[in-house]
């Protein structure tokens, strides 16, 4: 099976990167005698950690904590930065650690990361169906029935959240949690190392990429940057039309788009993902479940994380990349067809009914949205991928890491959450006033909030016992603080959703039927505009840019 992207490097080369993953002989003997040189290798990196400066723990955990920028903040110079929709190609990251990259590979394909070794990454996520599994849901461990439709592994690095209910924060938080899912891999993270460390090959490979070797926090590294760089969609018709290649999509698509925007769609799906950066409830507009379709237990949607009524129906909303290939759709997989989901769209989310003809033109539109990868042979992806590895440590950039201390680091987190709680009220006035039609730089801003939040529970060891405790006991409080403002902003973008449906409902132009169970679009519309600048002073009281505040005073007590 083959997978490949393309991405740029540091000197702007652009590199279509392919990964195979066939076992033959000839890789068995070449991975038998290469054992000996990663042995040897990894007794001479021991070596030279032991006779120069040993792994500081706290220092490691900030590091891992904090991450790097979230990917939904990608290309905020790009001329379409404020539109509903930029591209996505150019934005990918350069620094492709090609061992990393081939570790993070096979952790994806690694059946032994289950209980039964016979459930993998790849078996819900397979590249050649589009990063799904084209089922309702997915099978697990002993033919477990899941209980969500699995989303598509394309361009979740763009997306704000991961999974239907928005649980997991980062690429690394969603790689650890179908492991122990009790239908899907069914296992435990400590069963995982015990495998992991007691595979010679693993745990070599583990020491000459992570300072601290084999770790779960470096098993989801490995897969997550596996996922950034190989699971994107890059050359696809719409991709091309938006870096300016008005020929990329023909006429009827043109006019899908153009329908597309007009009755509202891009409330919910807008961003460099199209989608992935909001929750929207199912039956925004007029309810989904009813009479006519009951709820199930599943279903509740993120009230099962918020326990708030009014969450209960609302899931994060797909992006659209790819979707024509990822059938069946809706977070239970109920729905077959690419044409049933728009109309079903339209009557619950839009509160219309659309003409067949719009409903071929936006499906046509959102078929423009998919393309087919180029099969590369996995070696000449990994001599690229090792001259940009080498370009990066020659142009120093990796240095940036090592050479800033914890202390240093620390104190810059503190003042990037003020910066970043500042410049998330300014995200959302410019939401409000319409100088940014999409949510990805709101949502960007508030993951940085919850990187550096999480990162300054690991305060510097070289500070004395009670300063650490003091930082530790006041980072504790800041981030439940942090987390909770994904509510106060899911709140905000769900009416702004709305304004944009039921303002969509006073343009002449829009053909098709307004549905009565929609009610008064004009009241709906005054509703959702009170509603949007409501939640902007809620977010000003809560004072995002104070957060940090307590953990300063701390920080700069005695300096």
């Amino acid at each position: 099976m083959s997978f490949s992207t393309s991405y740029r490097t540091a000197a702007g080369t652009n590199v279509t990167q392919q990964s195979t993953y066939t076992p033959t002989v000839g890789a068995a003997l070449g991975r038998i005698l290469g054992s000996a040189v990663l042995l040897l290798t990894l007794l001479v990196c021991s070596n030279r950690l032991q006779g120069s400066e040993a792994v500081d723990p706290a220092w490691r955990s900030f590091q891992q904590a904090r991450g790097e920028p979230a990917l939904i903040g990608a290309n905020p110079d790009h001329g379409r930065a404020g539109r509903k929709w930029r591209p996505i190609a150019g934005s990918v990251p350069p620094n492709v650690d090609p061992e990393r990259f081939r570790l993070g590979f096979d952790l994806f394909h690694e059946g032994r990361l289950s209980s039964g070794n016979s459930v993998a990454c790849v078996t819900c996520h397979a590249g050649a169906l589009s990063g799904a599994d084209r089922r309702p849901v997915s099978t697990g461990v002993g033919r477990a029935r899941g209980t969500m439709n699995a989303l598509s592994v394309f361009n979740a690095g763009y997306n704000f959240r991961q999974f239907w209910d928005g649980r997991a924060v980062t690429l690394e938080d969603q790689a650890l949690e179908p492991i122990r899912n009790p239908v899907e891999m069914a296992n435990t993270l400590d069963a995982v190392l015990e495998m992991l460390r007691g595979d010679p090959d693993y745990r070599e490979r583990f020491a000459r990429i992570y300072p601290d070797g084999v770790t779960i926090n470096n098993v989801a590294d490995a897969i997550a940057h596996f996922q950034r760089i190989n699971f994107v969609r890059l050359d696809t018709p719409f991709q091309r039309y938006l870096n300016g290649e008005e020929e990329a999509l023909d006429e009827q698509q043109k006019r899908g788009l153009m329908r597309f925007e007009e009755v509202g769609c891009a409330g919910c799906h807008n961003g460099i993902n199209m989608g992935g950066n909001s929750y929207q409830k199912l039956g925004a507009a007029i309810p989904y479940y009813g009479e006519e379709r009951q709820a199930g237990p599943y279903d509740v949607g993120i009230m099962a994380r918020s326990f708030r009524e009014r969450d209960r129906h609302v899931f994060r909303v797909p992006p659209l990349h790819g979707v024509a290939t990822t059938s069946p759709y809706f977070h239970d997989g109920s729905v077959a067809t690419l044409q049933d989901a728009i109309q079903k769209m339209a009557e619950h989310q839009l509160g219309r009914e659309l003409l067949q003809q719009d409903v071929v033109d936006i499906e046509a539109f959102l078929r423009s949205l998919g393309g087919f990868f180029t099969a590369r042979r996995a070696p000449e992806y990994e001599a690229e991928g090792q001259a940009a590895h080498e370009a990066d440590q020659r142009n120093g950039q990796k240095a940036t890491t090592t050479l800033e201390s914890h202390p240093q680091a620390y104190r810059e987190s503190i003042r990037a959450m003020e910066s970043a709680g500042e410049q998330l009220l300014v995200e959302m006035r410019r939401i409000r006033e319409g100088d940014v039609e999409h949510y990805d730089f709101l949502q960007f801003q508030h993951l940085q909030l919850i990187r550096h939040a999480r990162a300054l529970q690991h305060p510097p060891s070289s500070l004395n016992e009670q300063k650490r405790r003091d930082l530790d006991g006041a980072a504790q409080t800041v981030l439940p603080a942090v987390s909770d403002l994904e509510w106060l902003i899911a709140d905000f973008l769900r009416a702004e959703a709305m304004i944009r449906v039921f303002a969509a409902h006073g343009t002449a132009s829009i053909r098709g039927t307004v549905l009565n169970g929609a009610g008064d679009p004009a009241r709906r519309l005054r509703e959702q505009r009170s509603r949007s600048e409501e939640l902007i002073s809620d977010m000003e009281a809560a004072g995002p840019g104070q957060l940090a505040s307590s953990i300063l005073e701390v920080y700069a007590h005695g300096e």
